[in-house]
């Protein structure tokens, strides 16, 4: 591999609006993964969605509970999380403190489809 096709992706560089995440999307670099870098505040967290796909999660700082098909889940620093095609998932950032994950989806592009709420 020759240093013109290694690409650098500086820190930030990815951010979306309102800084609580970052979002590669490998298909723009020829790559079959995507990923979402969170940093969620006490208390947030995604509405339930789904993927055609299977994510994954590696919690790095804080603690999340995570809500699956009707159950929870609770996850601290370090603990990997695997949720199945076209499973409704979300989590909720539990602690005290900013919530540090990589969400990894097994796909070139990130595609959500979100739950509509209920009333």
């Amino acid at each position: 591999m020759d240093a013109e096709s290694v690409v650098l992706l500086e820190p930030g560089s990815l951010a979306l609006p309102g800084g609580t995440a970052e979002r590669f999307e490998g298909g723009d670099f020829g790559v079959g993964l995507s990923y979402f870098l969170v940093r969620t505040p006490p208390g947030k967290g995604p509405a339930v969605h789904r993927h055609p796909y299977a994510e994954t999660w590696l919690a790095l700082e804080g603690e999340a509970t995570f809500h699956l098909g009707g159950g929870e889940l609770l996850a601290g620093p370090g603990t990997t999380v695997i949720v199945p095609a076209g499973a409704w998932h979300g989590f909720t950032n539990r602690g005290a403190v900013p919530l540090l994950m990589v969400c990894l989806h097994d796909s070139p592009r990130i595609l959500q489809e979100f739950r509509e709420q209920d009333g």
